[in-house]
């Protein structure tokens, strides 16, 4: 089978995102809309691993998927959750019309 070393993905450039999201996994805000960012945590049953969906309408200024998830990544160490950024292995950031294509509800 055949062997491919790649380089990794240059960092986000979303400091902005990564404090907003940070903020409301660090305080739930409880509150419903677009605008407030539907966080949904998946312990998966076999292992220890995290599935993370981020369901907000602000990805619309991400267009690389990829760098949603990084996003994503470093608001978990941002907001003190450490022990679980550590155990993501999907993390997934889509806009309200992206959920609705793939049917995924909260």
């Amino acid at each position: 089978m055949p062997f491919r070393e790649v380089e990794a993905s240059p960092p986000h450039q979303h400091p902005d995102l990564v404090k907003d999201l940070a903020k409301e996994l660090a305080t739930p805000s409880n509150v419903a809309g677009f605008d407030v960012p539907a966080i949904k945590q998946e312990k998966q049953r076999y292992g220890d691993s995290l599935h993370v969906t981020v369901i907000w309408n602000r990805w619309n200024e991400v267009p690389d998927k990829a760098e949603r998830g990084a996003v994503i990544l470093e608001a978990y160490r941002e907001s003190g959750r450490v022990n679980d950024a550590r155990r993501i292995t999907i993390a997934l950031g889509l806009t309200s019309d992206e959920a609705d294509r793939l049917k995924i509800v909260f």
